[in-house]
């Protein structure tokens, strides 16, 4: 599986694959595997609670995250030893993994990790997450526009930024499944606000599931 560093390089299967092995991981945990698995950790862009869910994430699949001094990083990356490492956690935009076994939850493609946690709990509870209208400003719009590619979803954009046209008219030829607009409201109505982070539980589990989703 190539690495997830965006939303679109998941389609819509792919992503309800994910939020199906989140609800095993979050109310099915099954005992780790009993040889531990190493997976490194690139997270100089990360936030405390991503940095959390990040170790959560991994110890669910019973693995142990090493996150590597920045000196020794590059040397790392470039070792031959480098086959034998589970996978690799990104949150560092500058960082560029050489192995399809990497997920991000930022990068300079996006944040797809938080698409897919974000709208978790709508999957699991109406079985779809058609019209369900979420709201970002100009720091994830680029990733929540992309999702719409896939996603029956609704984005409401509140911000300055704008989605560059050529992208915009190439992904509604592609047969955009969701909706986007822009608006001038500080607050309009809205399921997900994604100016507040996921629930951690739910970014855990997307880790592990994605983790597992990039191995297979």
């Amino acid at each position: 599986m190539a690495r997830i560093d965006s939303i679109l390089s998941l389609d819509r299967r792919d992503i309800e694959a994910l939020w199906l092995a989140m609800y095993g991981y979050l109310n099915f945990p099954a005992p780790a595997p009993a040889r531990t698995r190493i997976y490194l950790g690139l997270l100089d862009g990360a936030t405390a609670q991503e940095y959390l869910a990040i170790q959560d994430g991994v110890a669910a699949i019973g693995g142990e995250l090493v996150i590597p001094p920045t000196h020794l990083r590059e040397g790392l990356l470039e070792s031959a030893e480098l086959g034998s490492i589970g996978g690799i956690v990104v949150a560092d935009p500058l960082a560029h993994p050489p192995i399809a076994r990497s997920v991000s939850l930022s990068s300079t493609e996006g944040a797809p990790l938080a698409v897919i946690a974000h709208l978790y709990p709508f999957f699991v509870n109406r079985g779809s997450v058609n019209g369900v209208r979420v709201l970002c400003d100009d720091a994830s719009v680029r990733t929540w526009f992309e999702a719409t590619g896939e996603l029956p979803i609704s984005v409401i954009h509140s911000g300055h930024d704008e989605i560059d046209p050529e992208f915009r008219a190439a992904l509604h030829a592609e047969g955009q499944a969701g909706r986007y607009r822009k608006v001038t409201r500080s607050r309009p109505r809205c399921d997900i606000d994604t100016r507040t982070a996921p629930e951690h539980r739910y970014l855990a589990a997307a880790v592990s599931a994605a983790l597992e989703f990039s191995a297979s």
